[in-house]
């Protein structure tokens, strides 16, 4: 199409975006997007993020945190790990609104979840992505 703004206000299916999709997309493998919910205290966010950041990384996966907690704090946050996208929710709010907010904000074919206080495997990622192909 050479009209640039093509796509802009074009509906998704006549860009041929699968019904429920955000985009299409061009490779043969799933893409992956993990969510994390976070409320409790940053050093066990830090260690959440320490195990599931390289993986991220590695298979390309976006990574998204949904924190509850001050604005400030998600701000600051966000300059630590500049990688991570950081969605702000109230604080108290409970893990499954924040598995939701995290999962509305995901574009992975594939959206894994995990809470804060959780330290996924080395191959937790991989193993995911290798899941899909098997059948029972």
């Amino acid at each position: 199409m050479d009209d640039p703004a093509y796509g802009m206000n074009t509906p998704p299916r006549e860009r041929g975006v699968p019904p429920g999709a955000q985009s299409v997309r061009f490779g043969s493998s799933p893409t992956l997007s993990v969510v994390v919910a976070s409320g409790r205290a940053r050093p066990v966010l830090d260690r959440c993020l320490a195990a599931v950041l390289p993986q991220c990384r590695a298979r390309e996966a976006e990574l998204i945190v949904a924190r509850a907690g001050p604005p400030d704090e998600v701000a600051e946050l966000g300059n630590t790990y500049p990688s991570v996208l950081f969605v702000a929710a109230p604080a108290g709010t409970p893990a499954p609104a924040l598995r939701a907010l995290g999962a509305a904000n995901a574009l992975g074919d594939i959206v894994a979840l995990v809470e804060d206080d959780r330290v996924p495997p080395a191959d937790w990622l991989e193993q995911i992505a290798t899941a899909r192909g098997r059948r029972p």
